[in-house]
């Protein structure tokens, strides 16, 4: 299965609410809140999942391709990603290919 990851909202205090869908295919089968800062969130879920930008996790499992500003997702997401993270994305990618040779 495959999970998009977004923030849908937030408050001062740095708490996301976030719209988790499940996918099947291309349809989206089940949708999860979940409320808690994106951080906590990204601490659960590694190492399969990366932050490519401030509001945006991404499972590496389901990424089709990525160049310098956006990360294509299976499902047609095109998400973007933080110049500041591409880097690091790229090294984590290239981990994770490596792994399921």
């Amino acid at each position: 299965m495959e999970f998009s990851i977004s923030t849908t909202g937030g408050d001062k205090a740095g708490t996301m609410v976030l719209g988790t869908s499940v996918f099947s295919g291309s349809a989206a089968i089940e949708k999860i809140e979940y409320y808690d800062k994106i951080s906590s969130l990204e601490s659960e879920l590694k190492p399969d999942f990366f932050r490519i930008h401030k509001g945006y996790l991404v499972n590496i499992k389901y990424v089709e391709r990525y160049d310098r500003t956006e990360v294509k997702m299976r499902n047609g997401d095109s998400l973007l990603i933080s110049k500041y993270k591409y880097q690091d994305f790229v090294k984590r990618y290239l981990e994770y290919i490596l792994e399921e040779r």
